[in-house]
C-alpha cells in the first residue's frame, strides 16, 4: 500500500519546510504543485525530496488540486494545505489505519479533526472542524469548488470518522486572516455565479465565516440566522451557525431574553456537545453566579465524556477554545 502526500503552494517558504518534514514521516511519495511562487518554496520542496509540478493559477483551488491528483501514484492521498500538519500523536496512527481500511472498498476516505491555531496569540485554539484530508486515489474522486473546495466521492462510498487524528492549521492566524478572507469573498462570488445564482447552506456558512472574520458581525449574524431557519441545513453546518450566532451575541452582551433561548435551542439540538453548555456558563458568569458553577461543571463533564468515548457525531464539540476561560471562572468560584 502506497501513500502519496499532495499540496498546492504559492509563496509558502515559511510553511513548506514544516509540511515536508511532517509528510516525510508518513508518505511514500510527495508531490508539490507550485502555482506561481516567487520565493524559495520550490527550492525548499526540491531539496527536501518532493516531486515538484507547475500549474498556472486560474483562481480555482479545485482545478489546481485535481491537477495534483493526476500526478499521484499512491493508493491513498494525504491532501493537507501548506499551512496544515498532522499533530505528533496522530502520525503513527495513519498508516496502520489505512492498511486496515484498504480492503474495504466501500470506504472512500477519512474525516479527521482540524484545529485552527492562532500563532499570533501563543497558538490559541480558535475553532475546530471535521475535514476530509485523507482519501483513496481513484479516477472518480475529485475536488469541486473554486474556493472552499471539497473532495467528492462516487455514490455509495462511506467515510471513516477519526477524531483522534488531528490536523493543526495555522493559516487563519490573526495576521494572515484579513487578506485571505477578502480573497475568498471574491472567489465566492464566482462560485455562486457558477451555481446559477443558487446559494446553498454551505455557501451561507462560508459567507458567515468570511464576514465574521472581517469583523462585520451584523452580516455574519444574518447568515447564521438564515442557516438556522433552513430545513435542509446539514448537522455540521447547523452546529457552526448556532456557535457563531451565540458567540456574536455574547460579544455584544445581548440580553438574556435573546441569548438564553438560543443557547437552549442549541443544547437541545446537540445534547452531545459540551461547548454550548460552557458558553452558557461563561455568559452567565457576570449575571447569574448562582447557577454558573453547575453549568460549567456539567459542560466539563460532557467534554470529559466525549474525550473518552470519541463521539461519532459530524458536528464536532468545539470546546477547546472555551476551556481556559471556563476553568478560570470555575476555579475562581471554587
Amino acid at each position: 500500500m502506497k501513500i502519496t502526500a499532495c499540496v498546492i503552494a504559492k509563496n509558502e517558504e515559511k510553511n513548506i519546510g514544516r509540511w515536508m518534514e511532517n509528510m516525510q514521516q508518513i508518505a511514500d511519495e510527495i508531490i508539490v504543485v507550485d502555482t506561481g511562487s516567487e520565493d524559495k518554496t520550490v527550492a525548499i520542496a526540491k531539496k527536501s525530496g518532493a516531486k515538484v509540478e507547475y500549474f498556472a493559477w486560474i483562481n480555482d483551488f479545485a482545478a489546481a488540486k485535481n491537477f495534483a491528483l493526476t500526478k499521484a501514484t499512491g493508493h491513498w492521498i494525504l491532501f493537507l494545505d501548506a499551512d496544515e500538519y498532522f499533530a505528533d500523536e496522530a502520525i503513527p496512527l495513519i498508516r496502520p489505519m489505512l492498511k486496515k481500511l484498504d480492503p474495504y472498498l466501500n470506504i472512500g476516505g477519512v474525516m479527521t479533526k482540524l484545529v485552527n491555531l492562532d500563532t499570533d496569540h501563543d497558538n490559541q485554539i480558535t475553532s475546530t472542524a471535521m475535514q476530509i484530508r485523507i482519501f483513496r486515489n481513484l479516477p472518480p474522486y475529485c475536488f469541486r469548488g473554486k474556493v472552499h473546495e471539497m473532495i467528492y466521492f462516487p455514490p455509495g462510498k462511506k467515510t471513516e470518522l477519526r477524531q483522534d487524528i488531528v490536523i493543526c492549521h495555522t493559516g487563519y492566524s490573526a495576521g494572515l486572516m484579513q487578506a485571505k478572507l477578502k480573497r475568498n469573498l471574491g472567489l465566492m462570488e464566482a462560485r455562486i455565479k457558477d451555481q446559477g445564482g443558487v446559494i446553498k447552506a454551505q455557501d451561507e456558512q462560508y459567507y458567515m465565516d468570511i464576514w465574521y472574520g472581517l469583523d462585520d458581525r451584523e452580516r455574519a449574524a444574518s447568515y447564521a440566522q438564515k442557516i438556522i431557519a433552513r430545513s435542509d441545513a446539514p448537522e455540521l453546518i447547523l452546529g457552526r451557525a448556532y456557535e457563531t450566532l451565540i458567540t456574536i451575541y455574547m460579544e455584544e452582551n445581548r440580553d438574556e431574553a435573546v441569548v438564553l433561548p438560543l443557547m437552549a435551542a442549541a443544547q437541545k439540538k446537540f445534547p452531545h456537545r459540551s461547548d454550548f453548555v460552557l458558553m452558557q456558563g461563561i455568559y452567565l458568569a457576570q449575571k447569574r453566579a448562582d447557577i454558573v458553577k453547575s453549568c460549567l461543571t456539567r459542560g466539563l463533564d460532557i467534554y470529559s465524556k466525549n474525550e473518552k468515548t470519541s463521539s461519532k457525531s459530524l458536528s464536532p464539540d468545539n470546546a477547546e477554545r472555551l476551556l481556559p476561560e471556563a476553568r478560570r471562572i470555575l476555579g475562581t468560584l471554587l
